[in-house]
């Protein structure tokens, strides 16, 4: 099968860290696989974790640009190589793709609150969780299919033992108005004061990390408190196991790639109530919930979970949790899944 992905840019974040290794997978299994990024904006880092047999196609729009060459370009590529498919994984590429190959184009939709386009002629429209799916028929739209995220489980390593000093890691777009980040921080101040020995990691980039430092300096968090960049996903797949929690303290999340990651490896995760969040942990069932904008609550599992972590049941409700994750949310379900859709576009 002949197939081009399509992306304005290719920065790191969930949506492109799990489409390289949804693209790895289909190269794997004999397919022409194509990436096309828009914008010239895009992480080296990331394209690095590409298959070598992947073509990456670069058409370095300055972002912003009325320059219409690079979409002018980008119709007589998909033209002049016949894909079978065409999957986009921006909500308005409809508007720079000509209305022919729109009838073999799919469209994935990543997260909340895009302005979508009702009438749109795309074959179909593809939520990653179902409660963007819910978000998308509030929106008026009805051709719709969930199709999940998926990671590749037998990569990521397993927890071992606990660290005797409390290890609390945040993994994620640094956005303290979605992701709640400035929320965590707060609870870490309340936990120092309980005199807990512990330390808290956010690995990632974004537009709040000035914010979030000087929040650190603010609380006198400097000495509890670690910033590391993005992280390959191969390099935390083998890292993960080294922290003891995993905290989520997201406003809205669309699905929680990190969540699972962090279940797989039988690592226990505090969660916020946002639908996403809810679907990946079976309803909350393999995580310790929080509402939104709770620190005190957050402190408050976290002391708790200091106990239970070293404790037989809690260690056999990991277990339970990484199993779950692993039949419901692997990278081969969601190949499959979407190797269906495409047959069905190619019909």
């Amino acid at each position: 099968m002949k197939m081009a992905h399509i992306f304005w840019s290719f920065t790191v974040g969930g949506a492109e860290t799990m489409l390289v290794d949804i693209m790895n997978q289909q190269v794997e299994s004999k397919n022409n696989v194509t990436l096309i990024v828009i914008n010239k904006n895009y992480s080296t880092q990331l394209l690095s974790s590409l298959d070598h047999r992947v073509e990456v196609v670069f058409l370095n729009r300055r972002v912003s640009s009325k320059n219409p060459l690079p979409f002018i370009r980008l119709n007589l590529l998909l033209l002049r190589k016949s894909y079978s498919v065409i999957h986009c994984h921006n909500y308005n590429l409809e508007n720079v793709i000509i209305a022919n190959l729109l009838k073999k184009t799919i469209v994935t939709i990543h997260g909340f609150n895009r302005p979508i386009n009702v009438k749109n002629k795309y074959f179909k429209v593809v939520a990653i969780s179902e409660a963007i799916e819910n978000d998308l028929k509030d929106k008026g739209l009805i051709n719709i299919k969930t199709i999940y995220n998926g990671i590749d489980c037998e990569k990521i390593e397993k927890k071992r033992c606990f660290n005797p000093d409390l290890k609390v890691v945040c993994i994620g777009r640094l956005d303290h108005k979605i992701k709640g980040q400035d929320i965590l921080l707060n609870a870490i101040r309340i936990l120092k004061k309980e005199n807990l020995n512990i330390k808290l990691y956010f690995i990632g980039n974004g537009s709040s990390k000035v914010y979030l430092m000087n929040l650190v300096s603010k609380l006198k968090l400097m000495d509890d408190v670690v910033f590391y960049e993005n992280k390959p996903r191969s390099e935390l797949y083998k890292v993960i196991k080294d922290f003891d929690v995993l905290v989520q303290p997201s406003i809205h999340e669309g699905f929680g790639l990190t969540v699972v990651e962090a279940m797989t490896a039988c690592i226990p995760v505090v969660v916020s109530e946002a639908a996403g969040l809810m679907e990946v942990t079976c309803g909350g069932r393999y995580a310790e919930v929080i509402r939104p904008n709770t620190p005190e609550k957050i402190a408050e599992i976290i002391m708790e979970l200091n106990e239970k972590i070293h404790t037989n049941i809690f260690h056999a409700r990991l277990r339970e949790g990484s199993e779950y994750v692993c039949n419901n949310f692997s990278i081969k379900n969601t190949c499959d899944n979407y190797y269906d859709l495409y047959r069905q576009c190619m019909e």
